[in-house]
Parts: C-alpha cells; sequence; structure tokens
C-alpha cells in the first residue's frame, strides 16, 4: 500500500521516490477502522479536547528547579482547561497518570480519551505550586 509519493525527489535511475506500508500491517488496521474497535493504533470517534493552547519550551519558574511538562500560554473560555481553573503560566506535567513533556506529548496523551472521559491532570502553577484537579473531556473542533 503507497502511503506518500514524490515526483520531486529524484534517484540516479530517474525514477520517483515511494513510501509504502506492508499490506500485512496495514490490512489489520483497516479492519479494525471498518469495524469500529479503537486499540493503540486506531481512534474511532471524536477526541478529547483540553481546551489550552500552550507553548513547548523548557519551563522555568524564577528562583524554582526547572519544570518538565508544557506550558499554558492559552485557555479558551467555556472548556474543561477553564473550568478546572487553569490559568496561562501554568505547566501541566500530566494527565491521567501520563508524562506530558511537550505539545506533541499532550497531543498523544489526548488521543487516549474520548468526550466525556475524566483524567486526573497535574500542573505547577506560576510560582512553583504543585496542583491536581479532574478533567471531563469536552469534544473537540474537526481536527
Amino acid at each position: 500500500m503507497n502511503t506518500a509519493g514524490s515526483s520531486q525527489f529524484q534517484i540516479s535511475s530517474g525514477a520517483a521516490q515511494a513510501f509504502a506500508i506492508p499490506a500485512s500491517q496495514a490490512a489489520p488496521i483497516a479492519a479494525a477502522i471498518a469495524a469500529g474497535r479503537s486499540s493503540a493504533a486506531v481512534h474511532i470517534g471524536a477526541t478529547a479536547f483540553l481546551g489550552v493552547q500552550v507553548v513547548s519550551y523548557g519551563v522555568q519558574v524564577p528562583g524554582y528547579p526547572a519544570i518538565a511538562g508544557v506550558g499554558v500560554a492559552g485557555i479558551t473560555a467555556g472548556t474543561p482547561a477553564a473550568r478546572a481553573g487553569l490559568v496561562p503560566g501554568d505547566v501541566i506535567t500530566s494527565i491521567g497518570g501520563h508524562a506530558v513533556t511537550s505539545a506533541m506529548s499532550l497531543r498523544s496523551v489526548l488521543a487516549a480519551y474520548h468526550p466525556g472521559d475524566r483524567a486526573g491532570l497535574h500542573l505547577v502553577d506560576e510560582v512553583g505550586q504543585a496542583h491536581a484537579a479532574t478533567i471531563v473531556f469536552a469534544a473537540g473542533p474537526a481536527g
């Protein structure tokens, strides 16, 4: 099964480059999708929405040790993050027991959840205080 190709990339023979997934790997995933079965590789239905805009960089609160997490740059009103009291400057460190260290890891963690699911969220605020909240995820915009 070809998954991507490039007519711009040329090998000395002048042939286009293509990327493929073996049918033996693709067929079970396609069958799971068609049957509506979720797995680690297949997410069926809407994805959980937290409602934060994040910055992914090493977060350092003045006077405190470096914090491993993802910085909150903004909150969307009426979302689970807003209801939990998150504010810009907070640093999300984990959700559901899974470490959050970057925007990509936050996205990966959220992919395991659906709207209506609950999870524990841990964060550190602007002055280095640790906090915990229970989040009930909302349905996010189509992505």
